[in-house]
């Protein structure tokens, strides 16, 4: 009888202990810093549009409210028949992250856009409505387009479960 309790207890303990995640899966840490560093060499980019051409010059992200919240700031310059000198601004998101595990490369994903300010209050006259709706999503197009950081050959994921943000470090859970 003790030897089938033993058996009993043993069986049931090992199959209960934790798995650990296979290569290339587990949480993974990066530098906001170095992403930051990573986007402003794949910069500047434009975009023709229907109000203008846009030109990115700039990208940073930041710590959120929460944990959770991811914070993209996106310089611009707007150029267009009424502004033929620019006007310049900056376009607020949160973020999500996906990852594409064909090209290996983790990248934005959803953005809503939480704010759009001008640098020159006299120009902003000038930027019509359908400026002022289609900038923050033409700039996020560009935003998706561009990689926050290539996984190394071998890594083996199929995308983001979760990731949080905490100081100047990035901690991203693949699946």
């Amino acid at each position: 009888m003790a030897f089938i309790i033993l058996i009993f207890v043993t069986v049931g303990c090992t199959t209960s202990l934790p798995t650990l995640p296979t290569f290339g899966l587990g949480e993974k840490e990066f530098s906001l810093t170095s992403i930051d560093e990573q986007l402003q060499g794949q910069l500047p980019r434009s975009k023709k549009t229907s109000f203008g051409t846009l030109k990115l010059l700039g990208v940073a992200l930041q710590p959120g409210a929460e944990d959770k919240d991811l914070e993209v700031l996106a310089k611009f310059v707007l150029v267009s028949y009424e502004i033929p000198e620019g006007i310049e601004g900056v376009v607020g998101y949160k973020a999500a992250l996906r990852y594409n595990p064909k090209t290996r490369a983790l990248q934005l994903g959803d953005l809503q856009a939480t704010k759009l300010n001008f640098g020159n209050p006299s120009l902003e006259e000038y930027v019509s409505s359908a400026a002022r709706r289609g900038i923050p999503r033409e700039v996020a197009a560009l935003l998706r387009e561009m990689t926050l950081q290539r996984m190394p050959e071998g890594f083996r994921a199929n995308r983001v479960g979760a990731f949080r943000v905490r100081n100047d470090k990035l901690f991203v859970d693949f699946d």
